[in-house]
């Protein structure tokens, strides 16, 4: 039986949800996206790249296995560079087509290996340039935040015209995020797509809505952009709280 690869995997995923799947050739030596995908007459262009757990948590694990050992480690959840760099390639081959300029542009980020759902969550970290939170005060309730660009060099902010959005999978699971900063935003959220896995959309403006989450805008970045989240809010205080994930594997013989 032969193993599907990760272009082939996805294209048929896509099949068996009723999306017409084409994929695009290279032209005159150029790097092109990776599909074109239709359906009920939305049109998407979709570079696809997979990203697996880095080479230090690799060898990390294997010295833990290689010992009969639990491998633990923590995981900051922050801005990184190596995923930036994924995400500016997935732009610029986006950014290269003058194919299909009626569709919406996606990046697709695959993550595979045991910490996927870490590489899933600092996907989000970069593209919305996310950081968490939370409001402190005499009368606040310490509400813990997820804070959508609050970084000024988030990758939504910085693409906003050549990513309309992006599709984070795991193993078993996939996100379809909305860049709000798109002029494609409210579109795309009403496209096939989103309708078709409607339960992995995230929209900052509907968990802003929502009492949720927080969004910056453009107008809040400055010399305290701490103080101007807590003045849109109504709170007493606002500071940002580092986060990180308690990964551990083990080895099954």
């Amino acid at each position: 039986m032969s193993c599907l690869s990760q272009e082939e995997g996805i294209k048929a995923s896509l099949e068996k949800f009723g999306f017409q799947v084409e994929k695009i050739e290279e032209r005159d030596g150029i790097k092109t996206p990776d599909f074109y995908v239709q359906k009920d007459g939305d049109q998407y262009t979709i570079e696809l790249k997979t990203k697996q757990v880095n080479q230090t948590t690799i060898d990390d694990m294997n010295y833990a296995f290689s010992r009969n050992e639990i491998y633990s480690g923590m995981v900051p959840i922050e801005y990184n560079g190596t995923i930036q760099r994924v995400v500016s390639d997935a732009k610029r081959q986006l950014a290269s087509k003058p194919i299909y300029e009626d569709s919406f542009n996606l990046a697709w980020f695959h993550c595979e290996g045991h910490n996927a759902v870490t590489t899933m969550e600092l996907f989000e970290v970069v593209l919305y340039g996310k950081a968490f939170g939370s409001e402190f005060g005499e009368h606040d309730e310490g509400k813990a935040f997820e804070c959508y660009y609050y970084k000024s060099i988030a990758m939504f902010n910085k693409y906003q015209n050549i990513l309309d959005g992006a599709v984070i999978t795991g193993d078993e699971s996939i996100k379809i995020l909305l860049n709000i900063l798109s002029p494609k935003y409210k579109a795309f959220k009403q496209s096939s797509l989103c309708r078709t896995f409607e339960e992995g959309v995230q929209d900052p403006l509907q968990r802003e809505a929502d009492g949720n989450a927080l969004v910056v805008t453009n107008d809040m970045y400055g010399s305290n952009i701490d103080e101007n989240i807590a003045k849109k809010y109504g709170f007493d205080r606002f500071i940002t709280i580092p986060m990180q994930l308690h990964v551990v594997a083990a080895l099954h013989h």
